[in-house]
């Protein structure tokens, strides 16, 4: 669904990247559970510094994209 959302918002399929750390990584391995992060970043945003930015259209695509994942767990089609 996530795949499938983000061509929707984005216009091109989600970069798949694998978990190596963070809290997702403890909940999800142990537990064999899928995770998927949606969101968006830009190269030389400095996160995750006090000063990060990311761009307003990158902005506005990730907040539709989570709408359609959430849709989507409603039963509402993407």
């Amino acid at each position: 669904m996530t795949n499938r959302t983000a061509v929707n918002a984005y216009r091109q399929e989600a970069q798949i990247v694998p978990l190596s750390s963070g809290p997702m990584y403890a909940f999800s391995v142990p537990f064999c559970m899928p995770v998927v992060r949606a969101g968006v970043g830009c190269r030389n945003s400095r996160a995750p510094a006090p000063d990060k930015h990311v761009q307003l259209t990158g902005f506005l695509h990730a907040a539709h994209h989570k709408t359609r994942i959430l849709d989507g767990f409603a039963g509402v089609d993407a």
